[in-house]
């Protein structure tokens, strides 16, 4: 019983960690295509900086993604004009 129970939550944190993994690559490809590689690397130096990995849980990975995904999409900062 014990074993079952791991291998669904191992599954259950596979399909979590897959979910929040392809929003952030289909993300990035969209966000690549629309010629914003600026947005993209910042926003994944980001993200590396805040990513702490655990084994106690998920270290708020999907959170990270999401705040990643959105700073992504964000409008380009408005620059001075020299």
């Amino acid at each position: 019983m014990a074993f079952a129970v791991g291998e669904l939550e191992r599954m259950n944190s596979n399909a979590w960690f897959g979910h929040a993994t392809k929003d952030l690559i289909d993300s990035m490809i969209t966000e690549l295509d629309a010629g914003r590689e600026d947005e993209v690397v910042r926003s994944l130096k980001d993200l590396q900086a805040k990513y702490q990995p655990t084994y106690e849980n998920r270290a708020r990975y999907d959170e990270l993604v999401r705040e990643t995904i959105e700073q992504m999409q964000k409008a380009p900062a408005t620059r001075p004009v020299n």
